[in-house]
């Protein structure tokens, strides 16, 4: 079961060469891709390793740029600051609908092109007075999900009311879901320390600090959100998450009726009790769950394919691969109801199909070790011995340990 958490994630940034090495070095997460023949480099990382620590990064870089293009659009960027620049580049890492690169020299024909104001383009809007007016701004752009934009709104009504206590706790919110957590936490303990029974600061604050793995101190902030308002269920769904973390399932399971007391139509709630109660071995009860999941949320393809799971478990194959297919038509580029749809088909007899699937999954996940190995299966009762040794290869160099097994006796008898 997927018991991971979905946020937001960039495809891929797209730049001619040459790029200062640092922007490849300093970024977590980041892989290079050569394209040999267009002489092309594609910098690809998820945005859930992506947050402010990166900022200077980009700025540095900019320093050397000459143009910006997204999409079909280029913008010279000569004019403009850097902090303009760097609006620009969030803007375009927060839409995976943009093609977004950096020209570092002007060599390109600029008559191929459309060109566009950058000033026009970023929106950029005249000064306010206020603090609450920034405040407001803010909240509008946080909205639409132009969370660096409302974070610039937050920081000028810092400066001009420091005491604001609303601008730390949406400035937290706005950072948050920028990931850069520790930074987060700093605002909300300011909100925390103007006032000591803010609830959401320290729920919030939890958040922040389970998404850095300090599950202890999580719980501790959120045992204070519960204890001074102990009638919101998402708080006692995030401790519940993270007493799962620290392997405290029958405090979790407790955290997660509580939310569902409070609240009977949070779906999540439902969800991860139903992974709790799956792992558990409850498969029956976490059916159960997941049902409830796709009442109160049709769209949730990974409860569709928690049923199917458990329905191919119970031999209802036929059954299990109409949910596989539903949480693919709900969300095509999971790897998990590929894969799992596949092995339905193999157990069905359907190698091609099978093959198909799974082959699919690695599309999406190419260290998706179990597609491997049950790929491997299905060419080997198709009489493609090469093909299902080279899949089993794979599988045990991703560390599977029924690969690694199967290869060493095949290997053993092959002597």
């Amino acid at each position: 079961m997927n018991n991971s958490e979905s946020f937001y994630s960039v495809q891929g940034v797209y730049f001619p060469e040459p790029v200062p090495a640092e922007l490849f070095s300093k970024i977590p997460n980041c892989e290079k891709i050569y394209d040999v023949t267009e002489n092309k480099i594609y910098l690809k990382y998820e945005f859930t390793e992506f947050s402010l620590d990166c900022t200077n990064v980009l700025l540095d870089s900019l320093n050397s740029v000459k143009s910006i293009f997204i999409k079909d659009i280029f913008f010279d960027v000569s004019p403009f600051q850097s902090e303009d620049l760097l609006r620009l580049v969030y803007f375009a890492l927060n839409d995976t609908n943009y093609k977004f690169g950096l020209i570092l020299d002007n060599t390109y024909d600029k008559n191929e092109y459309t060109y566009q104001s950058l000033k026009e383009f970023l929106r950029i809007e005249p000064e306010l007075s206020t603090a609450k007016e920034y405040l407001k701004r803010g909240d509008e752009k946080f909205k639409v999900k132009n969370y660096f934009g409302a974070l610039e709104d937050y920081n000028r009504a810092k400066e001009i009311n420091p005491n604001m206590i609303e601008v730390y706790l949406k400035r937290g919110n706005a950072i948050t879901k920028l990931k850069d957590f520790k930074q987060a936490i700093v605002d909300y303990s300011k909100v925390i320390e103007i006032n000591h029974i803010h609830h959401l600061a320290y729920n919030n604050r939890g958040y922040a600090r389970r998404m850095l793995r300090d599950y202890e101190n999580a719980i501790k902030d959120f045992n204070e959100a519960i204890k001074i308002n102990p009638n919101i269920s998402q708080y006692f769904y995030n401790r519940g998450l993270a007493k799962s973390m620290l392997d405290d399932y029958e405090n979790a399971m407790k955290d997660y009726n509580k939310s569902i007391e409070l609240n009977s139509n949070f779906a999540e709630a439902y969800y991860m009790r139903g992974n709790l109660n799956y792992d558990l071995g409850n498969a029956s009860d976490a059916l159960k769950d997941y049902l409830k999941v796709i009442e109160i949320n049709p769209y949730h393809s990974e409860a569709y394919c928690n049923i199917g799971t458990i329905k191919a478990e119970s031999e209802n194959k036929a059954e299990a691969i109409k949910y596989f297919s539903k949480a693919i038509e709900l969300n095509p580029n999971l790897p998990e109801p590929y894969s799992n749809r596949g092995g339905a088909q193999n157990d069905l007899g359907n190698r091609s199909e099978a093959i198909e699937d799974f082959t699919k999954a690695i599309a999406l996940d190419p260290n998706y070790a179990t597609a491997y190995f049950n790929r491997a299966g299905a060419k080997y009762f198709l009489g493609d011995e090469d093909g299902a040794l080279i899949d089993l290869e794979k599988a045990a160099k991703l560390g599977l340990n029924q690969a690694i097994e199967l290869l060493k006796k095949y290997r053993d008898k092959n002597k």
